[in-house]
């Protein structure tokens, strides 16, 4: 037993020694200056990075804006003030909505909400930036500007923070493991159970990838392919086991385009920031191979990163976009487009074993400089819809319900689909609310009760405009996109018999 325990304790030690090659710190790595300047420099870029999260009156991110309204719910629930609206026991998909609700009882919710992203924001960047550097060996100060562009990525712009957050922690955990030795490596377990509670997915990745890093090590390079059709194989085994056991569907797009780079592409002008990076990928590239002829050094620096992106890549090919699971009401769903956020993170690794000059760098940071003048332009557009949404809900009566159904144009990534959820946080219910008819979340309704649809096809219709209004629920009242931009926004009651979707214009999702 002691024989067979000391085998896997060199195995696993030559898995994080394979992943990165350990160097020695220099001695000027030890002195205070530099650490002062690692710290300062820290400091200053989490300031920045924070920007986005504050430079609209008003952050407008998907999914966010239901997390707040729910954590605003919760707060009622606890008080006794929703009859019919119970709180679940979950211990999975709940840790930023349990970090949410605990802000918004020291501070107002606008308050609130800005704070939790920014940490989420935090969290996931410095756990990146730190995979990075222990899989490259390097401290990736010039790929600082692009792991920042795929913090505000497609995830969060969705606002599908769990998700995020269980990234951000199972990042932190795997550069600990990687990089840590005997007892430090019981830290990466021990935050485990964390990425659990943001969300099962972050954990899959983790131990996957830890995992894969301990077999490879213990296997020599010239079987490593077989290591990654080995992988790929039993993903591929597992998309068919739930095509065949449960319901399920593909993509709505190509997941050919799912390829890390679709993370900052949310209109048609963005398009232009991945032809950008293909080109400095391919002149890096070519520069190794050609000018310093160095391809099997270059090969050797770059192959893990570049194994686990080839099977993260099979598992957005094989494995199913959304899986309806018997214990909840709705299908669990954008599987493939979440698994994109960790191929662009596998993709700064492996722009990290490349040897850059300058104009590489320039020109990295003059994507992030478009991409961010663009998101500025964008998210200022709907933070102007949230206001005139706020205005809308608060010319009505206090206590109201209201149903919405506010669609983007074609091929727009951005996603405006809660903004109501947000301007009804202390004043207005939500009526259909998505998430207590899933069972997917904390909050969950009773049939009967008074604020918030409790059937999910219910719930399902009144998002597409496809509810017929009951007696039950009158008074009611829709937001709806009124004149021919899109952005133009009105708000109208509702009659019994009424489908909520009839008037208004209508755009093509």
């Amino acid at each position: 037993m002691k024989a067979s325990n000391s085998v896997a304790a060199v195995a696993s030690t030559q898995g994080a020694e394979y992943f990165v090659e350990r160097s020695k710190p220099t001695a000027d790595e030890h002195s205070s200056r530099f650490v002062l300047w690692r710290v300062l420099a820290g400091l200053f870029l989490s300031a920045i990075l924070v920007v986005p999260c504050l430079w609209h009156r008003w952050l407008v991110a998907g999914d966010l804006g239901s997390h707040v309204y729910n954590a605003w719910l919760t707060q009622m629930v606890e008080r006794g003030g929703l009859p019919g609206v119970r709180l679940a026991d979950q211990w999975n998909n709940v840790l930023f909505d349990y970090l949410l609700t605990g802000l918004g009882r020291l501070l107002s919710f606008p308050l609130a909400y800005r704070i939790a992203a920014a940490f989420s924001v935090l969290l996931f960047f410095w756990s990146a930036f730190a995979f990075v550097k222990v899989v490259t060996s390097r401290t990736p100060w010039f790929l600082a500007p692009m792991i920042a562009v795929i913090a505000y990525g497609w995830t969060f712009q969705e606002g599908i923070f769990n998700y995020y957050l269980s990234l951000g922690v199972s990042f932190l955990a795997l550069s600990i493991w990687l990089r840590g030795k005997g007892w430090n490596r019981f830290l990466a377990f021990a935050l485990t159970p964390i990425i659990f509670l943001a969300h099962p997915i972050g954990l899959a990745w983790a131990l996957g990838a830890g995992l894969y890093a301990v077999i490879a090590g213990a296997t020599p390079r010239r079987f490593h392919p077989l290591l990654v059709l080995a992988a790929i194989g039993c993903l591929y085994l597992a998309g068919a086991f739930l095509r065949s056991h449960y319901s399920t569907a593909g993509a709505a797009h190509s997941t050919l385009s799912y390829s890390g780079l679709d993370q900052f592409v949310f209109t048609s002008r963005y398009e232009l920031l991945p032809l950008i990076l293909c080109g400095i990928l391919l002149a890096a590239v070519a520069r190794e191979t050609i000018v310093l002829r160095s391809a099997s050094d270059l090969w050797a620096r770059c192959s893990m990163p570049v194994q686990l992106y080839l099977i993260v890549e099979a598992a957005i090919q094989f494995l199913p976009d959304s899986v309806r699971l018997p214990q909840y009401a709705a299908p669990v769903a954008s599987l493939t487009a979440r698994l994109t956020l960790i191929s662009a993170v596998l993709l700064c690794c492996m722009l990290g074993t490349l040897r850059f000059r300058v104009w590489h760098r320039l020109a990295l940071g003059i994507v992030a400089a478009l991409f961010f003048a663009f998101l500025y332009q964008d998210t200022g557009t709907l933070s102007d819809m949230q206001e005139r949404v706020s205005a809308l809900v608060h010319s009505l009566p206090p206590g109201q319900r209201v149903l919405s159904t506010i669609v983007p144009p074609l091929r727009y990534r951005l996603s405006p689909k809660h903004i109501l959820d947000l301007a009804c946080v202390g004043y207005c219910f939500d009526y259909g609310n998505y998430e207590p008819a899933t069972r997917q979340f904390r909050v969950r309704a009773s049939p009967g009760n008074r604020f918030v649809i409790s059937d999910e096809q219910d719930a399902s219709a009144a998002e597409a405009g496809a509810y017929v209004v009951q007696t039950r629920d009158v008074p009611i009242y829709q937001l709806y996109q009124c004149r021919s931009a899109w952005t133009d926004l009105c708000i109208r009651p509702l009659q019994a018999g009424e489908i909520n979707g009839r008037g208004g214009m209508h755009f093509e999702p």
